[in-house]
């Protein structure tokens, strides 16, 4: 059994990190020192990019067709052990997700949309195989452009940014190029 936390609430700021604390349980040692290795947890940031080149004026909202979407992972969280657990039958790994400073913001404008969500995926180890590797927990999170008061977050992991986030990222759904870099 893992517990997934995330810091609330569940909007963050583009350019700080998402902080995350994944406590793992089982009664078998070695799987727990297996799966409770940072490299083998597979958490990301998957972003959804929803829109129609229909016009408003003959589309509705109730008919989804017609809508393109495209999916990618700009960001994958690193962990790092977490300190020792009153439960000898649990291990806590402590990590975060950083958000580039040049990811767009969440947002839903008439035809367009831009959603975030914070997903799992199996563990990846060499002894635990995973033949399906859908995603197996899923949270809705906010990405925005200014800070909320009180104190900033502090980042404490390197950067670690994939192409996808970059400040010249590009979705290329079914034959349609669209730049979301600014």
């Amino acid at each position: 059994m893992c517990t997934l936390s995330l810091a609330t609430p569940l909007c963050y700021t583009k350019g700080t990190a998402i902080p995350c604390v994944l406590v793992i349980e089982s009664p078998n040692a070695q799987d727990l020192d297996l799966l409770s290795s940072p490299k083998a947890v597979d958490i990301r940031l998957q972003r959804c990019v929803t829109y129609s080149s229909i016009p408003p004026s003959l589309r509705t909202h109730a008919v989804r067709k017609d809508w393109n979407s495209s999916v990618d992972f700009p960001s994958a969280a690193t962990f790092w052990p977490g300190p020792p657990c009153e439960n000898p039958h649990q291990r806590q790994l402590d990590g975060e997700i950083q958000l580039s400073p040049h990811l767009k913001p969440s947002c839903a404008i008439m035809h367009f949309s831009i959603t975030y969500n914070v997903v799992m995926f199996p563990f990846e180890d060499l002894a635990f195989e995973s033949s399906d590797r859908n995603i197996l927990l899923s949270e809705k999170v906010e990405i925005g452009t200014l800070f909320a008061e009180g104190p900033k977050p502090k980042v404490y992991s390197a950067p670690q940014f994939t192409n996808s986030s970059s400040k010249l990222a590009r979705f290329t759904p079914t034959g349609v190029s669209m730049d979301f870099a600014s």
